[in-house]
């Protein structure tokens, strides 16, 4: 009688424990990514509920950036250079996962160049660093022109763009 009550037990919290993860995994949007960094091998677990529950992938959101910037300068510097003289922009989006795209733009238009470097790096915490480097030589016709670095990212909404502006002064 008393293995029928431990089977019944065990079945019930099962089934509460199978609930509660689906309740859980509702909870997110359903683009939501799997995570591998928190597998644990299964073997570790002999008794059901743990298995039950490892055997399921748990998912994380989508975190966005937690900010944008073109090192060295606040947003909306004034950037003075001399015409002709070799510029570097470099935009910083840290702690994004999956990383975020960086996209330059001038005055406005979105700028595409060869002279454009952009990369990314897996932080400690699975997050990604993206960084984009701009190379440059204004002339007169950059005078008062802003440069801008914009995020791209599944979690940042369109209509409210990550991005940092600089305007340029050339000497």
């Amino acid at each position: 009688m008393k293995e029928k009550n431990d089977n019944l037990k065990a079945k019930s919290t099962l089934f509460w424990l199978q609930e509660l993860v689906e309740s859980f995994e509702s909870t997110f949007h359903s683009d939501a990514v799997h995570s591998p960094e928190i597998a644990v091998p299964m073997q570790q677990f002999s008794d059901p509920v743990h298995r039950m529950y490892l055997s399921r992938k748990t998912p994380i959101p989508k975190p966005p950036p937690t900010s944008i910037q073109i090192q060295g300068y606040s947003q909306h510097a004034k950037v003075e250079v001399r015409e002709g003289e070799e510029l570097t922009l470099t935009c910083v989006v840290p702690n994004a996962r999956p990383a975020a795209q960086i996209v330059w733009y001038r005055a406005n238009v979105e700028y595409k160049s060869n002279t454009i470097e952009t990369k990314s790096a897996e932080t400690e915490d699975h997050r990604y660093t993206a960084t984009s480097k701009l190379q440059l030589q204004p002339t007169a016709e950059d005078d008062y022109i802003d440069y801008t670095c914009q995020a791209r990212h599944q979690a940042i909404p369109e209509d409210r763009p990550m991005q940092s502006t600089v305007q340029l002064s050339v000497l």
